[in-house]
């Protein structure tokens, strides 16, 4: 499954890391709203080099990065929801109007959404779940990116 992520932050960050462990999901795309040299970090923390990223802004670019690296970033989340591959956008931004923006485009072009970003879920959450529901596609939440939350979900006491 490919994952658009959007944020790089602390959640991003440690989504990163995840990702890469894992065999069903992958990461193939990052869109951030400004801050590339934080994405960039990001990246370096997951143990990646520059030549498994490109920073993309048209469709030539990112046809071309798909084609050549792993990772293709971008401020312009239109052009990276283009991409067949990516199934899942999963929000780690933090901000409310962004991860609003986020979610509806995400939904609008047909790919599930995960939202981490709690203050666009108490704000618009329950739009986003009829919206997605009306484009047959997945809006949910996750659970265990807090110490106590990943307390219950692991069973540790």
């Amino acid at each position: 499954m490919g994952v658009l992520l959007a944020g790089a932050g602390q959640m991003g960050t440690d989504l990163i890391v995840q990702l890469q462990q894992m065999t069903a999901m992958s990461l193939v795309a990052i869109t951030v709203r400004s801050d590339f040299e934080k994405c960039f970090e990001a990246l370096r923390v997951a143990g990646y080099t520059e030549e498994y990223w490109r920073v993309v802004s048209t469709p030539a670019h990112y046809v071309d990065a798909r084609r050549h690296i792993k990772f293709a970033i971008s401020n312009d989340i239109n052009l990276l929801l283009t991409d067949d591959d990516v199934e899942v956008v999963i929000d780690a931004t933090g901000h409310p109007e962004s991860g609003a923006v986020i979610a509806t485009k995400s939904i609008s072009a047909r790919k599930h959404i995960v939202i981490l970003n709690v203050e666009t879920d108490v704000t618009v959450g329950r739009y986003l779940q009829n919206l997605a529901r009306q484009n047959g596609v997945v809006y949910t939440g996750a659970a265990g990116d807090e110490p106590a939350g990943t307390d219950r979900v692991c069973g540790w006491h």
